[in-house]
């Protein structure tokens, strides 16, 4: 996020540090590392990692508003490793870690060095131009009641992760939707309802996160919500096309997809790697097509 109406945060060398949620659901499908170098980021580092006293610049933190990582934002404020710390946290940070990171700050006298806390909604993988994921394996089978593992606890924490993850797809819209579900007392109601509440009550206490949909005269998109039984992707997009075919048979996963390869003269399989990204022309071009005429 730059200062409106100014393109100076172009300018100085920045550091971008991230845990591994944000590295590999978020930053990697979307940039690379020369779109992170246009950007001013001349170094990029986990937040795990042992990072050296750098105090001439200014740092990005990318992260989820855990405990392990408010407190090792903690120490890094404490040690003053950089000029100055522009904090984003995905999703919201809630107010007792936002406190225990004040608190830390004021104990180490480092108030001064951060000057931005942010609260970002990106907990979705951006895969394609109009495709997202949440990235939750197995939630259709933890959501299932006849599963050995759906017990209640496991069934909310999942609903809990969706309604997060498609909160923060409505945020990144800018726009507030007409909710559609089959009000069958199924997973799909479940995420819809809390849905529903989570988006009255951020209306009412934070509006300015749909301002871009207000300004557009309010254009409200149609979420539908179904479950995994009745397979929508089937009725929208017939399954021999090139995109879903390797989506289906391969190893696909945030763009990037691995083929074992057989050597010719009998030797141990390698494994080939290939990302598939908007700048690929020919995966661009038959994504949609028929598989025979991609072929």
């Amino acid at each position: 996020n730059r200062e409106a109406g100014s393109d100076r945060w172009q300018e100085p060398w920045k550091v971008l540090i991230y845990d591994a949620y944000c590295r590999d659901v978020i930053i990697s499908p979307l940039l690379k590392v020369g779109d992170l170098r246009k950007a001013g980021i001349t170094l990029h580092l986990s937040l795990d990692t042992e990072r050296e006293v750098i105090s001439d610049v200014p740092a990005i933190y990318f992260m989820q508003p855990t405990q392990a990582n408010i407190r090792r934002l903690g120490d890094d404020c404490a040690r003053q490793l950089y000029e100055s710390f522009h904090i984003h946290f995905t999703p919201a940070v809630p107010r007792p870690l936002l406190e225990e990171l004040a608190a830390s700050t004021v104990e180490s006298n480092s108030v001064s060095t951060v000057s931005r806390v942010m609260d970002q909604y990106l907990n979705f993988a951006s895969v394609e131009e109009d495709f997202f994921s949440l990235q939750l394996p197995q939630s259709y089978l933890k959501l299932m009641r006849y599963a050995p593992a759906s017990i209640d606890s496991v069934i909310e924490a999942t609903i809990d992760s969706m309604v997060n993850g498609l909160f923060s797809a409505v945020v990144t819209l800018g726009a507030v939707p007409i909710l559609r579900y089959a009000a069958n007392g199924g997973p799909a109601q479940m995420v819809a309802e809390q849905l529903g509440r989570r988006l009255h009550d951020q209306l009412k206490a934070h509006p300015a996160l749909f301002s871009e949909g207000q300004a557009s005269g309010f254009q409200r998109p149609l979420l539908v919500l179904a479950e995994r039984s009745l397979d929508f992707s089937t009725m929208i997009q017939h399954a021999w096309s090139y995109c879903a075919l390797c989506h289906d048979l391969l190893d696909l996963r945030l763009n990037r997809v691995t083929i074992q390869e057989t050597p010719t003269d009998g030797g141990p399989k390698k494994s080939k790697t290939y990302d598939l990204h908007a700048s690929d022309s020919f995966w661009t071009e038959h994504m949609g097509a028929a598989f025979q005429s991609v072929a």
